[in-house]
């Protein structure tokens, strides 16, 4: 583990590996002069590797030779510069087809999935059936349906069916009848010359045709269809055709200017938009490796996995899932860490659809699975939504498995309103959640014609703010250097249960994902099992971090190979004093198991709204039963003492958790602000800009803490994630000396600091909007403490001399929309003189304040440029460049591409008020 000193060290210079690394769009003719140019454009702001990534507009052939010609001058021109190159793995995406090539190869290694036929027959009859395209045929079963329903007849319905003239159905019309199947084994039924002949017995019945069908996804922007995953053949063809061919061009530079491979969103494609519908996914071994794994066939129960048949269901389903999870893992996951491993490089990248339970099963089986092997797991963020917890799974999938870094795929489709502040509030968002590593989404080589439409913007030199962003990616590079050492710590684990959606999801419950849903209230179906489990998931999770209390995800698989003792769940390094289980239905038998011998060794588990009364893969343990009816009986939260523990169930609503979890368990870092500042009104629009919901939350909710620990210090991330401004007292766990440690600048300053009676170190800090602390605490001699000062004069400076492209203006400051241009991106500079009638002491220091800047400014004094401001507070100090008498004052600033590209009206320009103030040391 790494010490202080060494960090110090770090911070002071990162590694090209910890700057921010962009996706870099190659998206047009790859001219080399223009490419050598870009590569020295990120160099001069810091930003010193990227992932060569073939995008849309590509006008050079993917991995052709001239492709390669042109990845082999960027990666020696790359080396040269001391810079880094990670290789993005397909053709647009998503991974695993390699351009077409794959699929090219044979026709079978194209995606495939089961798909189920249904035909309806009343008994006693001779049923005759003859099997269309019986290549496809994998069973055809037949089972009873034990009641018919009538469904609730939906009033709008019915009214259309009367107006259209339809008459009402038959029995066999799922639209208009709920189906009860008998909880029964299913009759797995013979094909004799493709077909079949069946003597119904008396009843209603189902004859139900599975047929095996490629998967009708193609890859982004293509006509090749996508591969199969669990075909082992298939991805060594994906290898051959892609890693391979790079190794073989640049094996010299692995593992020194290569670093890895980027994976991006491989899957499971079927049952997904609007193909496949209903179906599951599948390959041509799958009956036989399922049986190999299960112990039995999965044919005569295949059903099960469309319909309830009865106490094995559920066990079936998770079966059918856990074997999907491994053989995506061993042949598809697994197999591409391995060759990188063995190749001297590194996989990073992410998984399809992160936000939710059900999302993440059909396309992944298990994200805990799949991302195991990687050596940085990554999420993306390409949206403006907070309610999710897509960045704490991945973070906790790399905790659990010892990785130091965490990747971030961010900034895409936010559109060309990006900016840096605006960045650096997502980079804080995320940061503070776990991820360590950003990759920019992304720098184009081109945004000619469409290009600059394809899920922008670029965050590189074609915006107005370019030459102004360096600050950022400073405070990219160091933050994510401190924030990728030592070990993650935090008190609470927060159960992630997979077999929930395992055990209850069906291909048909939920429908088919359309996309569409990216908010907590736009999640579909709620009443499903699933849904319900995800929504309780996710605002428990949301809960936990407004009140400080950092935690981990851990699914089955990670409970099991933890450790207990001493009232501990260790988890890799991780320590956790409690655990919180979310609303579930059914949990692995392990799990429960593990749980209430966590308790029984003096930990915590608390069950949230609703308590598991079924397991799979075991028998429920013993005690469960009687405990289960004492904390049913509850009708407010509370405690059962288990062993050295304590087990508490909270019948009802989130927010209650915190509140018996405090009892027993604090977070590592207490929030108090005044009374008079502790509330926010908070108002929230959706997507569609219409008003959501308004209400009022304590602003110590907007407080979010990450914290980590080395050898001989803590690391504390503290992050306000509001717009209002306000003090704070933090009594933190830790060392009792303060260091702030400022990114953007490298700077680092002691701050004064107490000792409470219980032994936490106390620190006030003044929060800003939407600010962020990076603080480390240490024992021992530091720095001295920064000098305080206060206000002694200040001057507003309101006559300017504008010029906004080619427009002049001589006025007080406006916004350049309110001047007549509206649709103007570029760069605004600003001209006026301030005069100072005398010299300053050695106690007086002069800053010139911008107030508000849209979006980035440079500040230009009698000639000397200061280094330029890219996000709040627009602040420099100037005591050092003016002079008594008139100073003059240039003040350059840019806006984003929004108003040009996007004919956007958004404010832009100058704001101010703009103030020279004298302030004196205390």
């Amino acid at each position: 583990m790494m010490d202080l000193q060494t960090l110090v060290a770090l911070f002071s210079k990162p590694q090209p590996e910890h700057t921010a690394c962009p996706f870099w769009f190659w998206n047009g003719d790859l001219n080399p002069d223009e490419l050598i140019r870009q590569i020295h454009l990120m160099h001069e702001k810091g930003i010193c590797a990227f992932f060569i990534h073939a995008r849309k507009g590509l006008t050079v052939p993917y991995l052709s030779e001239e492709w390669f010609d042109r990845c082999r001058l960027v990666i020696e021109e790359a080396a040269r510069l001391g810079m880094k190159v990670w290789i993005y793995d397909e053709d647009n995406w998503p991974s695993g087809y390699a351009g077409g090539r794959v699929v090219a190869r044979n026709p079978n290694f194209v995606g495939q999935n089961l798909n189920l036929e249904r035909h309806y027959v009343q008994g006693p009859k001779n049923f005759q059936l003859k099997l269309a395209c019986p290549e496809e045929v994998r069973a055809v079963a037949a089972v009873r349906i034990a009641e018919i329903r009538p469904i609730t007849p939906n009033p709008l319905i019915s009214h259309l069916r009367l107006r259209e003239g339809k008459k009402q159905t038959s029995w066999f019309d799922r639209s208009e009848y709920e189906h009860i199947y008998a909880k029964e084994e299913p009759l797995l039924l013979t094909v004799r010359d493709d077909a079949v002949s069946w003597d119904v017995p008396e009843g209603y019945w189902c004859v139900m045709v599975f047929r095996q069908q490629p998967t009708k996804w193609f890859g982004a922007y293509s006509h090749h269809l996508y591969p199969d995953l669990m075909n082992e053949g298939a991805v060594d063809a994906f290898l051959e055709e892609t890693h391979e061919q790079y190794y073989r061009r640049f094996k010299e530079h692995f593992g020194k200017t290569v670093l890895g491979f980027f994976v991006d969103e491989p899957g499971l494609y079927n049952n997904f938009w609007d193909r496949n519908v209903g179906s599951i996914p599948w390959t041509h071994d799958f009956a036989d490796e399922f049986e190999k794994r299960r112990g039995y066939d999965l044919l005569r129960w295949l059903p099960a996995l469309w319909e309830d048949l009865g106490e094995r269901t559920e066990q079936i389903r998770f079966d059918f899932w856990l074997t999907v999870t491994e053989l995506l893992e061993e042949r598809f996951f697994g197999k591409l860490a391995k060759w990188c491993s063995e190749h001297g490089v590194m996989l990073t990248g992410h998984l399809e659809w992160e936000e939710w339970l059900f999302t993440m099963t059909r396309h992944s089986g298990n994200p805990f699975k799949a991302l195991c092997h990687f050596h940085v797991p990554g999420v993306d963020k390409i949206d403006e939504v907070t309610e999710k917890l897509a960045e704490k799974m991945v973070a906790s999938i790399a905790h659990i498995n010892g990785r130091q870094r965490v990747l971030s795929e961010t900034f895409a489709n936010i559109g060309w309103k990006l900016s840096p502040p605006y960045m650096k509030q997502i980079v804080d968002y995320q940061f503070v959640r776990g991820i360590n590593w950003l990759c920019c989404h992304a720098f184009y080589f081109s945004i000619d014609d469409y290009r600059k439409f394809e899920s922008p913007p670029s965050e590189f030199f074609q915006n107005p703010w370019w030459e102004h962003s360096k600050p950022l990616w400073d405070y990219v590079a160091r933050l994510s250097a401190v924030l990728s050492q030592g070990n993650h710590v935090a008190p609470v684990a927060l159960y992630y249960p997979i077999e929930q959606a395992w055990a209850t999801m069906t291909p048909e419950a939920p429908k088919a994902f359309d996309g569409r849903a990216w908010e907590l209230w736009q999640l579909p179906e709620k009443h499903l099992p699933v849904q319900q489990t995800d929504q309780c998931l996710i605002r428990l999770g949301l809960c936990l971090l407004e009140n400080q209390y950092d935690f981990d995800l851990l699914d089955y698989s990670a409970l099991t190979k933890a450790e207990i003792a001493e009232g501990q769940l260790k988890v890799g390094q991780e320590r956790f004093l409690a655990m919180v289980v979310p609303s579930v239905d059914i949990l692995v038998a392990t799990s429960l198991r593990k749980m209430l011998a966590f308790a029984e060794s003096g930990g915590t588990v608390i069950f949230v709204n609703k308590l598991p009364n079924r397991v799979v893969n075991g028998d429920m343990p013993k005690g469960w039963e009687a405990l289960h009816h004492l904390l049913s009986s509850f009708s407010l939260p509370d405690f059962v003492k288990w062993g050295k523990g304590q087990i508490g169930f909270v019948p009802q609503g989130i927010e209650a958790t915190v509140v018996l979890l405090r009892k027993v368990v604090l977070p590592d870092a207490l929030v108090e602000i005044s009374p008079d500042d502790d509330q926010i009104l908070i108002w929230q629009e959706n997507r569609f800009g219409l008003l959501r919901e308004t209400y009022i939350r304590s602003l110590r909710h907007a407080i979010k803490v990450h914290r980590r620990v080395l050898k001989d210090a803590d690391i504390y991330f503290i992050v306000n994630e509001s717009d209002r401004s306000f003090t704070a007292t933090l009594r933190l766990v830790g060392r009792s000396v303060v260091e702030e440690w400022v990114p953007h600048k490298g700077e680092r300053k002691r701050l004064p600091s107490t000792v409470d009676e219980n032994g936490r170190t106390v620190i006030t800090l003044p929060f800003g909007a939407w600010q962020s602390y990076l603080l480390v605490l240490k024992e021992g001699t530091s720095l001295n403490i920064a000098p305080s000062y206060k206000v002694k004069d200040m001057q507003i400076l309101t006559d300017w001399q504008i010029r906004i492209g080619e427009a002049e203006f001589s006025r007080q400051l406006v916004s350049w929309h309110d001047l007549g241009l509206a649709w103007y991106s570029g760069i605004g500079v600003y001209r006026t003189t301030f005069t100072l009638d005398r010299l300053l002491s050695p106690k007086e220091r002069l800053i010139l304040d911008l107030g508000t800047v849209l979006e980035t400014a440079q500040i230009c004094i009698n000639g000397v440029a200061l280094p330029p401001l890219a996000f709040p507070p627009y602040q420099a100090e100037i005591t050092a460049h003016v002079q008594t008498g008139q100073n003059e004052l240039v003040i350059t600033v840019a806006n984003t591409n929004a108003n040009a590209f996007e004919h956007r009206e958004r404010p832009s320009g100058l704001l101010g008020p703009v103030r020279v103030i004298l302030q004196e040391k205390t």
